[in-house]
């Protein structure tokens, strides 16, 4: 059997616990959502990465003549000469 004046500190450790379920749960969502977040963040930075690159290959130089184009201006810029 329990005293009788035990009522009073059972329910508010009762209460006290219910509190930190509360906390834990809210805790738990905000950590979700932030999860969630940071994805669909990610996500956008993917696609916009993407689009990037594809817009680069549909440029007006295709890869090949940017480097048809650089190839031709080392070749034709004056040999450097090194001394040591």
């Amino acid at each position: 059997m329990q005293p009788i004046f035990t009522g009073g500190r059972i329910r508010s450790n009762v209460k006290f616990t219910e509190a930190r379920q509360q906390e834990a749960a809210l805790i738990y969502q905000q950590t979700i959502q932030q999860a969630f977040r940071g994805v669909a963040d990610a996500l956008v930075e993917y696609r916009k990465d993407r689009e990037f690159a594809s817009s680069r290959s549909n440029s007006h130089f295709p890869l090949k003549m940017r480097r048809g184009f650089q190839r031709r201006a080392i070749e034709a810029a004056p040999q450097a000469t090194w001394r040591c």
